[in-house]
């Protein structure tokens, strides 16, 4: 399962980071010197993005619109309800995330 950190704040926007925290070491220790398949997994395992998220008139969650991301496609990209669930128990916020492939990543 993927780590994550999310800040938010009462301006609507959002911070957030991805990571999977089984993903074995670089061989380097220079961040942008890893191996071709060093990279490919790191990029297939990992995602930063920022943005702006909307709530509905009962508070709820109810979209966000990437504003910036690790990878560039996702820029300018909305996710509704459909596509985003999150769910709140105590002080931990869990995220289920539908890729437009069909494929699921859930954080915690």
């Amino acid at each position: 399962m993927a780590e994550t950190r999310k800040a938010c704040w009462p301006d609507m926007h959002f911070v957030e980071g991805l990571t999977d925290g089984d993903m074995p070491r670089f061989e380097s220790e220079a961040c942008g010197s890893g191996s071709d398949q060093e990279s490919r997994r790191a990029m297939a395992s990992s995602a930063g993005f920022f943005g702006s998220y909307s709530v509905d008139e009962q508070e709820r969650f109810a979209g966000n619109r990437l504003e910036g991301a690790t990878f560039p496609n996702w820029v300018g990209g909305v996710r509704t309800t459909q596509e985003l669930q999150l769910r709140v128990e105590g002080e931990r916020m869990y995220e289920t995330f539908t890729h437009p492939d069909g494929k699921f990543m859930r954080a915690r």
